[in-house]
């Protein structure tokens, strides 16, 4: 089911810069955080507080100049793309240019495929995960499209690595949307990878079909495109038995 923020028509606001969006309203931040989007800008996970220096000597954020030297505030929260046009998309966000200019779902479309043409593979998965109740973030540390997580990286550590397979109807690779080509040698090493985090790996299978090929750009082909899962686990020949 869509998620939803808040019942009013206030939602919390982005300001989109290059390849993430920034909130730093304390409340939404303390909203969108609860519900698994984003990361804090300075932090690893989720965003805490900090303190603003703006000495050049030890200037520990660039802070906008609303904010003053030396208060504590809450860190800002930086969204994914994919994040940022899940949220759209149910009108939970407004999106804002540096200028404060309205970004609308298409424009953010249109910039986020100029940015990375597997950007429509990747919010396919994104979406799909999402709808299945996991809070997919970037997996690029492990070697992998997305990870998983259980409500959010607050609560729980990641459970799965996904790596994203895209074939055609019949089954068969389309090398130019995928990462690299995939080998069991290669789900091998993945799985091993994932076992020394304490991780699972997914292989999420997104199926494109040819008539949705040529228009792979278009937001609207996207309900063409079919997702499915499969768990990779490494045969203990001690264990499995």
């Amino acid at each position: 089911e869509p998620v939803t923020t808040q019942d009013t028509e206030d939602v919390p606001t982005a300001v989109l810069i290059g390849q993430a969006a920034w909130v730093c309203d304390k409340n939404s931040i303390g909203q969108l955080r609860g519900l698994g989007f984003g990361k804090g800008v300075l932090s690893r996970g989720y965003s805490s507080q900090y303190e603003v220096r703006m000495d050049k000597t030890n200037k520990l954020f660039h802070a906008p100049t609303s904010f003053g030297a030396g208060t504590l505030n809450d860190e800002p929260l930086q969204l994914g793309h994919e994040e940022v046009l899940y949220l759209l998309e149910d009108n939970n966000l407004a999106l804002v240019g540096p200028d404060n200019d309205t970004i609308t779902v298409d424009d953010l479309w249109s910039a986020s495929c100029s940015l990375n043409p597997r950007f429509p593979i990747l919010y396919c998965a994104y979406k799909h995960f999402r709808g299945l109740g996991w809070v997919p973030k970037s997996g690029l540390k492990f070697g992998g499209d997305f990870v998983l997580y259980k409500q959010g990286p607050q609560y729980y550590h990641a459970q799965y690595i996904v790596k994203i397979y895209v074939v055609d109807e019949e089954g068969k690779s389309i090398s130019a949307l995928n990462a690299f080509e995939y080998s069991w040698e290669g789900l091998l090493g993945s799985v091993r990878v994932a076992e020394t985090s304490k991780k699972g790996v997914l292989l999420s299978v997104v199926t494109i079909p040819s008539e949705a090929r040529d228009g792979l750009l278009f937001r609207n082909n996207l309900e063409k495109f079919s997702c499915k899962d499969i768990c990779m686990k490494r045969w203990k020949a001690s264990k499995d038995k």
